[in-house]
């Protein structure tokens, strides 16, 4: 009569897969978890830049100048400077003077997003 069942060898051999599929599972999880983590703060940097950029476009009138803070773990700074396009000559002036808008916006890891803008002022 042939016994049914297991032997150790096979029982053991599922236990190593088993462990190693879970080694892999949750890896595979922490890797997700983190990315999400740094998705959430590009996302928060994205959001405080633009915020920036239109409070500093929304100053009337532009005048040069440099200003920086600090909110959360974030740290931004804002630089607004007059813009000089390419020497073109006999080429039209403008009724108008642009400047430039830039803001960077940093936090852990040297990690850092920036948006540049151009607005239109009076001359």
């Amino acid at each position: 009569m042939k016994e049914q069942g297991f032997s150790l060898l096979e029982v053991l051999v599922a236990m190593a897969v088993l462990a190693l599929s879970l080694g892999v599972l949750y890896q595979a999880m922490g890797n997700g978890l983190r990315n999400l983590g740094d998705a959430g703060d590009w996302g928060r940097a994205m959001i405080l830049a633009e915020s920036r950029l239109n409070e500093a476009a929304a100053r009337r009138p532009l005048q040069a100048g440099r200003e920086s803070g600090r909110q959360g773990p974030f740290r931004w700074t804002v630089e607004v400077s007059q813009y000089e396009p390419p020497d073109r000559p006999g080429r039209f002036q403008p009724p108008f003077q642009p400047w430039r808008i830039s803001v960077e916006v940093r936090w852990d890891k040297g990690r850092r997003y920036r948006l540049d803008s151009l607005r239109l002022g009076p001359p």
